[in-house]
């Protein structure tokens, strides 16, 4: 785990989890040390303190099969470093925008189906958001 100052009250830990992946982490260090978000490190998977990341709206919520790529815009709460779309339960590379937008680049070449897909945010400790469902239609 490496630990990168960003000021002097804020610090970014990357932490490798067990399957390989790098997560970012933030923690404040107040007088008496370090403070939220990071309570513990368990078996290489950091977990978080907080509410759980809550997604209530897509943007855009619907295509239809044929159309062009484009990036998905997940607008919710409680977004963090480390939370992840997924997209129909595959991890999806995301980028935080802010503690209420998570986005990700839709490759509409790779689908094939129109059908209703369910989308989630997984936060760093593993626990997924109920899903929305972005609809893929035909016409």
């Amino acid at each position: 785990m490496s630990t990168t100052y960003m000021r002097s009250d804020l610090y970014v830990w990357d932490v490798a989890l067990a399957n390989g992946d790098i997560r970012k982490l933030l923690a404040a260090q107040s007088p008496s040390g370090f403070t939220s978000p990071v309570t513990s490190a368990v078996r290489g998977v950091a977990y978080a303190n907080g509410p759980p990341p809550a997604p209530s709206t897509l943007v855009p919520a619907t295509a239809k099969l044929g159309d062009a790529s484009f990036t998905l815009h997940v607008q919710g709460v409680s977004f963090r470093v480390g939370d992840v779309i997924t997209w129909n339960g595959v991890a999806q590379p995301t980028t935080l925008v802010s503690a209420t937008e998570l986005t990700t680049s839709v490759d509409m070449t790779k689908q094939t189906t129109a059908l209703p897909i369910p989308v989630t945010v997984r936060a760093l400790s593993g626990a997924a958001s109920d899903p929305l469902t972005f609809d893929l239609r035909l016409t």
